[in-house]
């Protein structure tokens, strides 16, 4: 059998609730709901750190963020900030973002000269840009693996694992994004190795990249093709969004997003929307940024439709985390408060899995699973042998879902069970229970997924829960005792939620490894 094409979609801070096919009434993902009606669902995916550097580098190396080195999201690495100065803009007005807690703004005037330093997203950390580094070096990935094996791979958007100037090993197509996120309207992206601001909604930009490798791509070669949309990240502004896309959430009543007070067990590291107005601009457009991605989303089906690939590709999406817009009173993903939280909606994300050539089963599956399994599951649609694979596998905790996509089984490990970190915060999660346990003083969280499945009542310290407790956290340290790898094991290290700067290697030298503001 022909070896199939697969194209790995991968949104940006994007919740499980947040689409159609999940129970979603208001947000309008025809594309997508489209592929999971037709493909398979998987309700309960999860992934490996709520934030999205750490957890893209579990995709791609198959490793936990303590087998990688990946703590936190990367706010160093992209680029050296000196050569940024003298980068131009032929700027159009619109609303420059400033990527600080509140999200203020500043109005630029027709006339005034813009540098890219200025529009670059998260600009408060710029000083921290020294210069490219890859944070993962001597980390194999999937798509270096795919090479080998005769696979050309592509990636258009977002790649925030350092730097992104020329392609990563493995890819020969290579149109990124230079840093985490970017402005919808003033793309900044390298262009063989140089940066470069592009004009245009952002979203269609990263789709029309992917068409054109689709289409470039010899037919008689398999491919491998990362479409890393930034979306629905912020900023989320209506100046920077198409207005037809905006105009259809002009009547909407957001009855799908909660209403919550502040969380009142954990400090809020991001504010709340300050005004009714501001709150009502952030969900229509965190649904407009949806909708264009779905958009584009069905430009790739149609494309790979138009050109005969269709019928041979296997298409994957998932978000690289997941996003509370208010749920448990919270404004962001697992940092958007300390101590970081671990809530569902911060590390369950959609999962759909879509191809022609898999009969055996469709509609909704609620196995757990977790990014980590993607590695595996990658190898093995592309036909690589089960002996190369199993020597990829002997350190990496992933298995392959492909026999619950088949239908030949329904879950993936005798054990059913998926895990979580981010930095000293740990997760174990049964399809019953979730632990949550923040080495070395907590507080520590236990919950009863059946009873409770909102997360409302923590029975860490009910005396009925005790063996339950225990048990949890006999898997929770075992598994990450064979997981971690010393020097990363993030317990060690002082992360926060507000960013990692360098390789963990330097860490305990004149170098900033981690930030806080």
């Amino acid at each position: 059998m022909q070896k199939p094409n697969i194209v790995l979609i991968l949104t940006d801070d994007q919740g499980y609730w947040s689409l159609g096919s999940y129970g979603n009434k208001e947000v309008i993902s025809p594309n997508l709901d489209r592929l999971a009606a037709e493909g398979i669902k998987f309700d309960n995916c999860y992934c490996t750190s709520p934030v999205c550097s750490p957890a893209r580098a579990s995709i791609m190396t198959g490793k936990m963020p303590s087998q990688h080195g990946v703590l936190d999201w990367l706010g160093g690495g992209a680029i050296d900030k000196k050569e940024c100065r003298d980068l131009k803009i032929n700027h159009k007005k619109s609303w420059i973002y400033l990527a600080d807690q509140s999200q203020n703004r500043e109005e630029i005037p027709e006339d005034e000269e813009i540098t890219f330093e200025k529009t670059a997203t998260y600009q408060r950390y710029m000083n921290f840009e020294r210069g490219d580094i890859d944070f993962l070096e001597g980390q194999k990935t999937f798509a270096e693996i795919l090479k080998d094996n005769g696979y050309s791979c592509g990636l258009s958007g977002k790649w925030h694992l350092g730097s992104a100037r020329y392609p990563h090993k493995g890819f020969d197509f290579w149109e990124p994004i230079i840093k985490g996120g970017t402005n919808y309207r003033l793309g900044t992206f390298f262009k063989d190795g140089k940066p470069v601001i592009k004009e245009g909604y952002v979203t269609d930009l990263i789709t029309d990249e992917a068409l054109r490798f689709i289409s470039e791509t010899d037919s008689e070669q398999p491919f491998f093709l990362s479409v890393n949309y930034n979306a629905p990240h912020d900023p989320w502004m209506r100046e920077d969004q198409p207005e037809e896309l905006l105009k259809l959430y002009e009547e909407c009543e957001f009855s799908s997003y909660p209403d919550e007070p502040d969380n009142p067990t954990q400090v809020a590291k991001r504010t709340r929307p300050k005004s009714p107005e501001q709150l009502r601009e952030f969900r229509q457009v965190y649904y407009a940024c949806i909708t264009g991605m779905d958009r584009g989303v069905g430009r790739i089906v149609e494309r790979l439709e138009q050109d005969g690939k269709l019928d041979n590709t296997i298409i994957i999406f998932t978000a690289d985390n997941g996003m509370n817009m208010g749920h448990h009173g919270i404004w962001g993903k697992g940092n958007g408060t300390f101590p970081i939280n671990m809530y569902e909606t911060s590390v369950k994300v959609p999962c759909i899995v879509y191809g022609k050539r898999f009969t055996g089963r469709t509609g909704d599956c609620r196995t757990l699973i977790s990014h980590y399994d993607l590695f595996p599951t990658i190898l093995e649609l592309a036909g690589i042998s089960e002996e190369e694979i199993s020597e990829y596998m002997k350190e990496l905790p992933g298995t392959s879902i492909l026999p619950v996509i088949d239908g030949s089984k329904e879950e993936i490990r005798e054990d059913v069970v998926v895990y979580d970190e981010y930095g000293p915060t740990r997760m174990v999660r049964t399809k019953e229970y979730k632990l949550i346990y923040r080495t070395p003083f907590g507080p520590h969280e236990l919950y009863d997924l059946k009873k409770d499945p909102d997360e409302r009542v923590n029975e860490i310290k009910n005396p009925e829960y005790q063996k339950v407790k225990e048990m949890l956290y006999q898997k929770l340290t075992g598994w990450f005792e064979r997981y971690t790898v010393e020097k990363y094991d993030g317990r060690k290290y002082p992360v926060d939620g507000d960013g990692q700067m360098e390789r963990l290697e330097n860490y305990g030298t004149d170098k900033t490894v981690f930030k806080s503001f």
